[in-house]
């Protein structure tokens, strides 16, 4: 994970002298089939990412208001995540849903099931907030919703707007989750 500022111009903001590495977020690795396909690996799997990624977070969340001394005087720093860029594993990984080929509610920016992603005609649409996806998991509708149970590391994030996770096909095309 890399950080990057936002005021920097961008013909410079991806050379390597303008980021910093972070942090690695691991991947855990199964010894054998058995073991990977296995509901005790994928979750372990799941909690160390989302635990990782808490404590990579944890200054924003710890400390929403920085201050430095620059040249004499205190400035205010306030951290703020407005994007991150993801493939589609990586985006799933970030919001901790199925991936939708797997999932019954494949959209990123709604809760529309699957069999009605075509219909036009419908009347109530609930998009993917953090709200309804807290909601489902308390409820017991995770797997009705394709929400893995495991805490969000995101969720501890307390911005008066959301940002968006943008995903990047390896064809160009985008879409946006909202964290």
């Amino acid at each position: 994970m890399f950080l990057s500022l936002g005021n920097i111009p961008n013909h410079q903001k991806n050379k390597p002298k303008f980021k910093a590495l972070i942090g690695y977020l691991p991947i855990l690795k199964a010894m054998d089939s058995k073991a990977k396909n296995s509901d005790k690996f994928r979750t372990a799997q799941r909690e160390v990412f989302q635990k990782c990624l808490s404590t990579l977070l944890e200054p924003i969340v710890e400390w929403p208001e920085l201050h430095f001394v620059v040249r004499g005087d205190i400035i205010t720093f306030i951290p703020r995540i407005s994007i991150i860029i993801a493939d589609m594993v990586e985006a799933d990984k970030f919001t901790n849903v199925y991936q939708p080929s797997c999932s019954r509610r494949p959209c990123a920016k709604c809760l529309v099931s699957r069999d009605d992603l075509n219909n036009t005609n419908l009347t109530k649409i609930i998009p993917k907030t953090q709200d309804a996806m807290k909601q489902a998991i308390n409820s017991g509708e995770d797997k009705d919703y394709s929400i893995h149970p495991e805490k969000n590391a995101f969720w501890e994030i307390s911005y008066s707007h959301r940002f968006e996770l943008i995903l990047v096909s390896e064809i160009g095309l985008r879409t946006a989750y909202y964290l």
